[in-house]
């Protein structure tokens, strides 16, 4: 279930932790922090219904100890100690706040629940741009993130307008007048069309309004109209589970900020003062006072990339520009756009077993079966026999019933799914803890005795 991992200047910034760790393990697994993207969730990682193309669970498979963090003003970070999501006050927050207050506080809780000294972030979109801003300003921060893994960094497009007639960009850039006049826009008339709170919240009704089909290629229009982006790599029916995941709440002002850093094309703080010249072109900063930029060039954590050549939101010659160390690796995947590094159909093989093998994971112990039911499972623990039971039933939701049939034992398992995690975590230190324990799930038996058989395929 979801645990408060901090309270930033009010707000519950919520991280996702499907087990509890033992005070008493004898071998402490390598920790590892998921941040969503812009506008979404922590949902967004686990939403796949292909068991091979959810991160979450192949890392938890391999041994590391999990955490999802969550921007706050979203669904599961949607609480604050003051004031109501209806008031103004509640939405007064940009990238600024999330990166130099959010993130290294999440951070520092994680580090003392565990009792780890570092761990490994691994962002998608905007989660790689609030670390990149939050590493260049905090060299605490940086001691203790030992490793950042970028995923389609998405914080200096290279933006074209839509009379932009120059051929050798490509397919990089917006291509629309939409995108290009809120770019120039100021922020007094962004913040007219938008209002002052939550940023198009009308998006959950139609969500919940249209039918299923007519919601996802409505959405796809938009994508495709917004940024260019066909969503070929990703399957009709895949989209059909995670398009509902796709939108979660936040500020306005956090569009305002993102239109300030793509205009610009640098990453640069939050600015709500008027130039004193007008702004005519998309390139142009505002003139008459100072804004602050991150200092990208003091970053000294190690950084592994991930882009796409069809990614619109992502520029990495100009992020690598403005970086003094190299990253330690640079992976390009010439047909993804910037969704498909978390929904493509093939994420897992392209994507996520090259990130494994640079966590050094040895991916020939790797094996597709569900990590919630065993009493030990790498980083993830069950906590409860209902527990267990709950997140057994949202994994095979996830999974659409596709489990492994072969167990890591030669007796069958599935009769004493409750007794396995409800176990002694105290008891043996054997070989329970030095590999992941797997388990045999009879979903025949499961479809009978339980109440998620119009979940499980036939």
């Amino acid at each position: 279930m979801p645990r408060p991992a901090a309270a930033t200047r009010g707000h519950n910034t919520v991280g996702w932790r499907p087990h509890q760790q033992s005070a008493v393990s004898s071998t402490r697994q390598p920790v590892v922090l998921l941040w969503h993207g812009f506008m979404m969730n922590s949902e967004v990682w686990v939403s796949h219904p292909t068991w091979n193309n959810i991160l979450p669970f192949r890392l938890a498979e391999a041994g590391f100890d999990v955490w999802l963090g969550n921007s706050r003003g979203n669904k599961y970070s949607y609480k604050h100690s003051r004031f109501k999501p209806y008031q103004r006050e509640f939405w007064d927050y940009s990238i600024d706040d999330i990166a130099l207050i959010d993130v290294p506080a999440c951070v520092q809780f994680i580090l003392d629940m565990t009792k780890a000294k570092r761990l490994t972030y691994i962002g998608f979109s905007q989660g790689t741009a609030q670390m990149f801003a939050a590493l260049s300003r905090n060299p605490k921060l940086d001691s203790q993130v030992e490793h950042f893994i970028a995923l389609a960094p998405a914080f200096t497009p290279k933006v074209l307008s839509a009379h932009d007639d120059d051929d050798d960009d490509d397919d990089n850039g917006f291509h629309n007048s939409v995108v290009d006049y809120f770019i120039k826009a100021s922020p007094s008339a962004i913040y007219l069309i938008l209002g002052r709170k939550c940023a198009l919240p009308i998006t959950l009704f139609w969500m919940h309004a249209l039918p299923r089909r007519l919601f996802v290629a409505l959405l796809d229009l938009c994508l495709r109209f917004l940024f260019g982006w066909n969503g070929h790599n990703t399957s009709a029916e895949t989209k059909a589970t995670v398009y509902w995941h796709l939108y979660s709440f936040t500020s306005v002002k956090c569009i305002v900020h993102w239109m300030q850093i793509i205009r610009t094309q640098r990453l640069r703080m939050y600015d709500d003062r008027t130039s004193v010249f007008p702004i005519t072109s998309a390139s142009q900063r505002p003139l008459g006072h100072h804004i602050p930029i991150y200092p990208l060039n003091r970053i000294s954590t190690k950084i592994t990339m991930f882009h796409g050549a069809r990614d619109t939101l992502s520029s990495i010659d100009i992020l690598l520009n403005q970086l003094a160390r190299r990253p330690n690796a640079c992976v390009a995947v010439p047909e993804y756009e910037h969704l498909d590094f978390i929904w493509s159909d093939d994420v897992g093989d392209k994507v996520y077993t090259p990130l494994l093998r640079l966590l050094g994971v040895n991916l020939c112990q790797s094996s597709a079966t569900l990590p919630y039911v065993s009493q030990e499972l790498g980083g993830l623990r069950a906590f409860g026999i209902q527990d267990a039971r709950d997140h057994l039933r949202r994994a095979l939701y996830r999974h659409g019933g596709r489990v492994s049939n072969q167990a890591a034992t030669d007796e069958p398992v599935v009769a004493s799914v409750g007794e396995a995690v409800a176990g002694d975590s105290s008891g043996d230190t054997g070989s329970t803890r030095n590999a992941p324990q797997c388990l045999t799930i009879d979903t025949t038996r499961m479809h009978r005795e339980s109440n998620i058989g119009l979940l499980l395929p036939s």
